[in-house]
């Protein structure tokens, strides 16, 4: 049993007698004076259950305070450290990203210096041609040589 529940049970029973002293005094045969004293004695002993109960209390709602005021700053030292973490993963990726996108261009500028395929289809049609008409010559000059008239 904690001690704010032994402290609710012990002022519960002095309020008992103190609510009943009365009526049990009145129907014993003790004297006025004596009654009146014991009367007061738990009158104050009820009074200070009630203060200590009180202080008691009171020590606990400052602990809860204490408490969640340290919860709260750890959760916002938490929540810092995290948006820290995330910020440099950011970065991170950033830096790589702009690595990858470097990588691209200089892909992108090598593709550039390379034949399209209109270029190199015209360069090796105009290499047959010549080509054919070299060999057109050749056979010409081979024909006059030994003596044929193509």
């Amino acid at each position: 049993m904690t001690k704010s529940k032994t402290l609710r049970s012990a002022v519960a029973v002095l309020a008992a007698l103190f609510i009943a002293g009365p009526m049990v005094l009145a129907q014993q045969p003790l004297h006025d004076d004596i009654a009146r004293i014991e009367i007061a004695q738990l009158k104050e002993t009820v009074a200070a259950l009630e203060r200590k109960y009180s202080e008691l209390r009171a020590a606990d709602e400052l602990r809860t305070e204490q408490r969640f005021a340290a919860q709260e700053k750890a959760l916002i030292l938490a929540l810092a450290s995290l948006k820290e973490a995330f910020d440099k993963f950011e970065r991170a990726q950033e830096k790589r990203f702009e690595s990858v996108n470097e990588f691209r261009g200089q892909l992108k500028d090598q593709a550039g210096t390379f034949v399209t395929r209109a270029e190199l289809w015209a360069a090796v049609t105009s290499a047959l041609f010549l080509g054919m008409a070299a060999a057109g010559l050749l056979i010409r000059l081979r024909s006059r040589k030994a003596g044929v008239q193509v």
